[in-house]
């Protein structure tokens, strides 16, 4: 069974040493909500300020992670060593299939999914002609769907001045991506502003973490944009929002989107600043 996983803990404790950063002091007094009291994720003191914080996923259209996972599952490392002896060297292939191309499956459907779609790629990269150099198509492709693939499919190849002989996988997006990206984040202002604005003393200011899991959809940017336009729908913003990119590499990378209720895209004082290794990163 496929199942998704946050870095909750990791997100908030990189997101608190910003803050420690900033105030120059230690945090203190940090309360974490359990399963046997549920409530706001973490609440702490810097100095004299009260902080209270909550973390979420975000995703650019719904289902995103497990999509990133079944499709992991589908083209692993071994998808490509089972058909690089067809490729040809001098050529960079490329095999693209819709996203949630594989939602429908799981378990052993998935693996008889991945076989059969093995098997189609390696009939029909030999079929697959070598584009003209020059004049003519940069790029070569060859279609196909149901029942001649499992899942509709392209295969594509192009000359490279670099390593060839390589097969690189990769998804198409949906058309109407940013509708999609708005409303993820319009509901995680929903589900998570009444809490932190709940959570509110006399000294308290309420930051919302937002993780990026995704490979080349969402940027810092984007999200800065959204969430300027989406917190005039909510009654009660945060007062700051980060995101945390932890999309690979081990590193988790954190840019502040919104400041003081304003939008802004802030990386640290200097190059490198605001990036954390994962695994020196506390579970909180």
């Amino acid at each position: 069974m496929v199942t998704t996983t946050t870095n909750e803990g990791r997100c908030c404790d990189a997101v608190l040493r910003i803050l420690e950063a900033e105030h120059a002091e230690q945090r203190r007094e940090v309360v974490r909500d359990t399963p046997s009291q549920p409530g706001i994720d973490i609440t702490f003191f810097i100095g004299s300020q009260h902080y209270a914080l909550e973390h979420t996923l975000i995703e650019p259209f719904p289902g995103n992670q497990r999509d990133n996972l079944l499709f992991g599952e589908v083209f692993d490392p071994t998808f490509e060593t089972s058909i690089v002896d067809l490729l040809k060297p001098d050529l960079a292939y490329t095999i693209t299939v819709n996203v949630n191309a594989f939602g429908e499956f799981s378990g052993t459907r998935l693996s008889g999914v991945r076989r059969a779609l093995l098997e189609w790629a390696r009939g029909a990269v030999l079929r697959l002609p070598v584009p003209p150099r020059g004049k003519g198509p940069t790029e070569t492709r060859i279609h196909a769907d149901k029942p001649e693939a499992p899942v509709r499919v392209t295969l594509a190849c192009h000359h490279c001045t670099g390593p060839g002989g390589r097969l690189l996988p990769g998804r198409f997006v949906p058309q109407d991506i940013e509708r999609l990206r708005h409303a993820r984040l319009l509901s995680a202002l929903r589900g998570k502003a009444p809490k932190l604005h709940a959570a509110r003393t006399g000294n308290t200011r309420t930051v919302l973490i937002v993780e990026n899991q995704d490979v080349a959809i969402t940027n810092a940017g984007l999200v800065s944009e959204a969430f300027d336009q989406q917190c005039e729908q909510v009654q009660h913003p945060p007062d700051d929002i980060y995101l945390v990119d932890t999309r690979g590499n081990g590193k988790f990378h954190v840019t502040q989107v919104r400041r003081a209720r304003r939008a802004c895209l802030r990386l640290g004082e200097k190059l490198g600043d605001w990036q954390y290794m994962a695994a020196e990163l506390q579970e909180l």
